[in-house]
């Protein structure tokens, strides 16, 4: 299952989460060869964006770690990545 994202450009620069950070990230499991976690972040119920492209960070969520899947950063530039995952066996 790939998973990729367009638009890079336009994640948010916050003081947690952040686009510099998580390019931060994906670049070090690039260069040390390391696997990445699926995290799935899932809009509590009745919170949704009221327009595409809705900073993300305003919305109340459920965040979960899918340890049954694990990933490996296959494209990373500017404005896009995309990350490969398989079924943890």
């Amino acid at each position: 299952m790939a998973y990729g994202v367009i638009m890079l450009m336009i994640f948010p620069n916050g003081p947690i989460c952040s686009k510099n950070k998580l390019e931060r990230h994906l670049q070090y499991a690039i260069d040390e060869d390391q696997p990445v976690r699926l995290v799935k972040a899932t809009p509590k119920s009745g919170a949704k964006p009221k327009f595409a492209k809705l900073d993300g960070t305003k919305i109340p969520k459920t965040i979960s770690i899918r340890k049954d899947f694990v990933g490996k950063v296959v494209i990373l530039d500017a404005d896009y990545f995309t990350i490969d995952f398989f079924r943890n066996k």
